[in-house]
């Protein structure tokens, strides 16, 4: 019994091990570079211009589809055609002022709440 995985026209292509390694996101210059063998994933990020001041986790995506995080005590390693992504934090709301708004609003129905208190008595 023969089995026949190819048919007429299918195209086999096969990676070499010289691939590449894409840093994007939150970093300086996203760039891609040539995979080198024994380069760590913060030596790539680093050669990316480092993490802008908005960056924050930084993931990598092997090629087998497998993600490892990237912190202070985690340096993974990095195969060919790898991708680093450098997350983005999210920016708050600026709350400049707030506190006082607020004070503002309950010190006034506190205050309108006593005078109406102070009215009902006199009556």
């Amino acid at each position: 019994m023969i089995y026949k995985i190819f048919e007429d026209g299918d195209e086999l292509f096969i990676e070499s091990n010289k691939g590449e390694v894409n840093v994007t996101g939150a970093v300086q210059n996203p760039s891609v570079f040539i995979w080198d063998k024994g380069t760590r994933a913060k030596k790539y990020i680093k050669n990316s211009g480092g993490k802008t001041k908005e960056a924050s986790k930084s993931y990598v995506v092997l090629p087998n589809g497998k993600t490892r995080k990237i912190s202070f005590f985690r340096n993974p390693r990095i195969f060919p055609n790898s991708s680093i992504f450098v997350n983005t934090k999210e920016k708050k709301e600026k709350t400049e002022g707030k506190f006082l708004d607020d004070f503002t609003k309950v010190f006034s129905i506190v205050a309108s709440a006593l005078t109406t208190v102070l009215l009902a008595q006199r009556l």
